[in-house]
């Protein structure tokens, strides 16, 4: 197997740039989650994207750890635990579904009048069902060491590769894709409502580039271009963005508005909830005596806006 080590210069560049990106994005969330009976930031639905946080950090850490950045000690040669559960089942395949979660509970609310709760078994079994097989995946090397996963010493030893059977890349791969192409079915039903609880076109942005960062990474295994030093480079950077721009996207509009306008940007919060949002979404539909369900996440817990005297 050809690889090439990253020079100490481009490991602590990858390091440093990750750890800005990452902890910017923390700071923000901690903001967020201080200030979370904001309204605006409430409808956010801020307890999953702090989820979808720590598992993009968990992708991040994976990836770089799984690149050789500290070679010599073996814990960190585990191709088991960094590349298969940190970057698949702790990391991306966990961030594509707290997404899943935050967009189909605004289905069940704004679409089908319902809340989890009232179809738990539904909600929480399609949920599931598109994360339960990427842990199934996970465990198979466990079960049979060296089948699908071999280590190869390379230049010095305690440097180790990872060797991957392309047909098990292929099914982590092709089950994130249909598990993104669910999200995106998700996101065009709920494209009517972007304004006050979804960003219709922002997360059909991300979506877009995470396909394209899975056919970069097949590509990587096809034709060895991970293992190269340009190829570690552009799919961690590409990986660190991907990994906070969901994340980032729905809380920066309202720490803004906060911060700078937090009234005003509350009141045109609420207008696009009546004019434009509530009606299309939300209708009382008299023939099937439907009830229209308040999520409890936009609820103001006793936020009164000052207004003028």
């Amino acid at each position: 197997m050809q690889v090439s080590p990253l020079s100490a210069w481009w490991k602590v560049s990858i390091l440093v740039s990750g750890v800005i990106v990452l902890g910017l994005t923390w700071l923000a969330m901690i903001f967020a989650l201080i200030w979370r009976d904001y309204p605006p930031l409430k409808s956010k639905q801020l307890d999953i994207l702090c989820v979808a946080l720590i598992a993009s950090t968990c992708w991040w850490i994976g990836i770089v750890f799984s690149f050789g950045t500290f070679e010599g000690i073996p814990f960190f040669s585990s191709c088991v635990f960094w590349d298969v559960w940190m970057q698949s089942v702790f990391g991306a395949q966990l961030y594509i579904s707290t997404f899943s979660m935050r967009m189909l509970r605004l289905y069940y609310v704004l679409i089908r009048h319902k809340t989890p709760s009232e179809q738990p078994l539904r909600f929480y079994g399609t949920l599931g069902l598109f994360y339960l097989p990427s842990c199934i995946l996970a465990i198979l090397p466990i079960i049979w060491p060296g089948k699908l996963i071999t280590v190869e010493p390379v230049l010095v030893p305690l440097v180790y590769a990872c060797d991957f059977n392309i047909g098990y890349v292929a099914a982590f791969e092709v089950w994130l894709l249909i598990h993104i192409s669910y999200l995106l079915y998700l996101n065009w039903k709920l494209s009517q409502i972007r304004k006050a609880f979804n960003e219709f076109r922002e997360l059909q942005i991300a979506l877009y580039a995470f396909i394209f960062l899975i056919f970069l990474e097949v590509v990587g295994y096809v034709l060895n271009f991970k293992d190269t030093t340009h190829g570690k480079i552009i799919l961690s950077l590409m990986e660190a963005v991907t990994a906070v721009w969901l994340v980032l996207v729905p809380i920066l509009p309202p720490i803004y508005g906060f911060i700078f306008d937090k009234e005003g940007y509350y009141e045109t919060w609420r207008q696009g909830l009546l004019d434009e949002d509530l009606p299309k979404a939300l209708k009382y539909d008299e023939s099937s005596n439907a009830a229209v369900h308040t999520p409890i996440w936009t609820q103001s817990n006793g936020y009164t806006p000052n207004t003028p005297t």
